[in-house]
């Protein structure tokens, strides 16, 4: 059995009941549902994944913006040097940022750029058509989840902003 929030979905050759995990993508997951008269829910993993090492202390959070300000290389280093100093972190080396402009689909041009921490590191992946950033801090430290928001909004000029820390 997969869960599927409150749903369960039977995958062929598991033993029922064992936390199997199936490789059926959420299009394929939804179909086998449908055909069975049952509705598909996505599946969360921060809400029925098992801290197997609670003896490593991790914080992720995954902050999703839309921005005003022009973006370019330049911007999103400062933005990788800056960000950890707010928050108290340490880099260990310079950000690497590439930028993937005519590479795929227009509409998701834009930059996809990384920074090692001494405790993990930061990604960031900004698509310049759309306006819009998608970045995750993953460390092995605490920091302040209000300060690391509040420092992308300001940054980014952002006129929208989610997060959620898992």
């Amino acid at each position: 059995m997969v869960e599927q929030g409150p749903y369960k979905t039977e995958v062929p050759g598991s033993n029922p009941g064992s936390r199997t995990k199936c490789a059926v993508s959420s299009v394929g997951r939804a179909l086998l549902l449908h055909s069975r008269g049952r509705r598909f829910e996505p599946y969360t993993a921060h809400k029925t994944m098992k801290n197997i090492a609670p003896n490593i202390m991790r914080k992720r959070l995954l902050v999703e913006a839309k921005y005003a300000i022009e973006v370019s290389e330049q911007k999103i280093k400062d933005f990788l040097v800056q960000l950890p100093q707010t928050l108290g972190l340490r880099i260990y080396a310079n950000p690497i940022i590439h930028n993937a402009d005519g590479l795929g689909k227009i509409e998701n041009s834009g930059y996809d750029a990384f920074v090692p921490l001494i405790d993990s590191g930061i990604y960031i992946g900004i698509w310049t058509k759309q306006k819009f950033l998608s970045c995750v801090i993953y460390t092995c430290a605490d920091f302040s989840t209000p300060e690391a928001h509040n420092f992308i909004k300001k940054f980014f000029q952002a006129t929208e902003v989610e997060f959620m820390e898992f």
